[in-house]
């Protein structure tokens, strides 16, 4: 085998394009007992998400008339 200089070729590194952090979902969860309502809001922000809460069926409907929301939950 015949003995061959290994040239480097020089390449200019780049770092990866910048992406942005994805937003996290807005999820309205609607539910008549207050310590489910609660214990389902703490579990789904710690998960990363935003959560509105509603107490009933008429304060969820006002909730979606005035604000965008990727999930329902009741």
């Amino acid at each position: 085998m015949k003995n061959h200089p290994i040239s480097q070729v020089k390449v200019p590194v780049h770092a990866p394009p910048h992406r942005p952090k994805p937003r996290p979902y807005r999820i309205l969860l609607v539910d008549d007992d207050a310590d489910m309502r609660e214990l389902n809001a703490d579990t789904l922000t710690r998960a990363g998400y935003h959560v509105d809460t509603a107490k009933d069926g008429d304060s969820g409907w006002h909730a979606l008339k005035a604000r965008h929301y990727d999930a329902l939950g009741t």
